[in-house]
């Protein structure tokens, strides 16, 4: 079987799936967190594998409970997926706290070698609710420290970088600062914004890049940030460029939110399964 070597230096064999590891927080209604990333994944022809770091009791209208994983589990999972897969992309979400954070950075970090790393700081989930505890500073520059790209929401940018932000302009000020203090390209998502459209910045230390479209007016937007990236994470795994990655995975998410299946009764969830959709239904 023939071999090809992507620009980052994994080796793909022709035919195979690539495989992406997730390591989240599971949802126990199914539109957000290692549910929705497995779901990504195989939409985007990839093999999903995860690593849980938290098991939560929630719904489209908030997280009721969260049970965390220990944190020497949590490294054991991952490090029982790379002994045995030869892992293309790796993305993280919700971590939950600082010993959970730390042993997957130290694990990461064992073995990632030239393997591209999306981190999403998840802090708060769609509805509001809070999915980690106090966590300390250092975790979250560790990990960003080893990431390739980080794909925060507004909220979660302010919390990292300290800034307060209300618009797009403070979007891009938020976006350098944070690439400047950790030299890692920042996704800063601009959903949280209360305009028509919805503007995403891209830096990556050498130019911004603005990605627009029309912001669609529905609830139903449960898991959108853990669906991205793990849209991105896959388009990773397949070689493709990180400004085509973040265009496919846009684009893949506004098509799950346009044909929502509407259920629940609050912050419903995608339709991850609709690249397999006609393309005019």
């Amino acid at each position: 079987m023939k071999k090809r070597f992507s620009e980052s230096g994994i080796c793909i064999r022709e035919g195979m799936l690539p495989v992406v590891l997730s390591i989240a927080g599971s949802d126990s209604s199914g539109g957000a967190g290692i549910q929705a990333d497995i779901k990504t994944i195989m939409a985007f022809g990839c093999y999903g594998a995860t690593a849980i770091t938290a098991v939560t009791c929630q719904n489209t209208t908030g997280v009721t409970s969260v049970s965390m994983m220990d944190p020497e589990f949590v490294a054991c999972q991952i490090q029982s997926v790379f002994e045995d897969f030869h892992v293309a992309s790796i993305k993280s979400g919700m971590l939950g706290n600082a010993d959970i954070m730390m042993a997957v950075a130290n694990t990461i970090k064992k073995y990632k070698k030239n393997k591209p790393y999306i981190l999403d700081p998840v802090m708060v989930a769609t509805s509001g609710s809070t999915l980690t505890k106090e966590q300390g500073p250092h975790a979250w520059e560790v990990l960003i420290e080893l990431a390739d790209l980080i794909t925060p929401n507004i909220p979660e940018a302010s919390a990292l970088s300290g800034m307060k932000i209300l618009d797009y302009e403070q979007m891009k000020e938020a976006a350098v600062k944070l690439y400047h203090s950790y030299q890692v390209p920042i996704l800063l998502k601009g959903g949280h914004l209360q305009e028509n459209v919805l503007i995403d910045i891209f830096y990556n230390g050498r130019m911004i890049e603005e990605f627009i479209s029309v912001k669609i007016d529905t609830k139903h937007t449960h898991g959108t940030g853990c669906t991205l990236s793990s849209a991105i994470a896959s388009c990773f795994a397949k070689n493709e460029k990180m400004s085509d990655s973040i265009k496919k995975a846009r684009d893949y998410v506004f098509k799950a939110i346009q044909h929502a299946p509407h259920i629940g009764r609050g912050n419903g969830p995608l339709n991850h399964n609709v690249l397999q959709m006609n393309p005019q239904d």
